[in-house]
């Protein structure tokens, strides 16, 4: 969780402090790049998100089931912190997405 969680906050930092492209054919590489984490990076990170959750409520199970003593995650790596990271990202993607389209437009 804590890997997924940094490697989010890296993009969108990253995002943040990437210059903007100066001409169309620059524009077009970043927009090439921005598909290609689409397909890549983003891919992943939404299969381990699905997998956390399915392995949480898998861990609650059995503890529930077995009548065992209850478990919570660290501080800031809980499925709620997760989900609300996740917001954040998703807002800096579309962020990153607009920005690319309208200087191709321009």
């Amino acid at each position: 969780m804590a890997i997924l969680l940094q490697s989010l906050e890296d993009t969108s930092r990253s995002w943040q402090a990437a210059p903007s492209p100066t001409n169309y054919p620059d524009a077009m590489a970043v927009l090439g790049q921005f598909a290609e984490y689409k397909k890549t990076s983003k891919r992943s990170w939404v299969k381990e998100r699905q997998e956390l959750a399915a392995l949480y409520s898998n861990i609650q199970t059995k503890i529930r089931t077995y009548g065992l003593a209850a478990w919570e995650p660290r501080e800031g790596l809980k499925l709620e912190d997760l989900e609300v990271r996740w917001a954040e990202f998703l807002r800096a993607e579309g962020t990153r997405s607009r920005a690319i389209n309208a200087r191709i437009r321009e």
